[in-house]
C-alpha cells in the first residue's frame, strides 16, 4: 500500500512556501522532481522517494490557492515532514506543464479541468 501524505497548510516565507503535512513520519525522503495528477480526488501528487517506495504528497483543492501564489510569485516550494525540510525540485515546471495540459483537456475529468481553470487560468 502506498503512503499518502496530505498537505494541510502552507506558510509563506522569504522566497519560498513551506507546505506542511499532518502526518509525522521519520524516513529519509528525497524529492523526485515528478508531479502527477489524481483526477479522482482532484489533486496534484508530488512523488517523494524513501529508497524503496514512492510516498505520495497530495495537494488537494483546498490548498490550491497557495499553489496559485507559488506560481504567481515564482517562490521555491518546500515540504516539512517530521524533522526534514525538503525542496520540491522541478515542482513549478511540472505544475506549469500539467496546467497547460489540463486546460481544455477532458481526459483529466471535468471537475479537475474546471478547478484548474478556476485557480490557475482565470485568475
Amino acid at each position: 500500500m502506498r503512503t499518502r501524505l496530505e498537505v494541510i497548510k502552507a506558510t509563506q516565507m522569504e522566497g519560498k512556501i513551506l507546505f506542511h503535512v499532518e502526518e509525522d513520519i521519520e524516513e529519509n525522503l528525497v524529492a523526485t522532481g515528478q508531479l502527477i495528477t489524481d483526477q479522482d480526488n482532484v489533486a496534484f501528487i508530488y512523488l517523494l522517494d524513501n529508497g524503496s517506495n514512492y510516498i505520495y504528497l497530495s495537494f488537494k483543492e483546498p490548498i490550491w490557492s497557495k499553489l496559485s501564489d507559488l506560481v504567481t510569485n515564482d517562490d521555491k516550494p518546500y515540504i516539512k515532514v517530521g524533522k526534514q525540510e525538503i525542496e520540491l525540485t522541478h515542482f513549478l515546471a511540472e505544475l506549469h506543464y500539467l496546467i497547460d495540459n489540463i486546460d481544455g483537456n477532458a481526459n483529466y475529468g471535468v471537475e479537475m479541468e474546471q478547478k484548474v481553470r478556476q485557480y490557475f487560468i482565470n485568475t
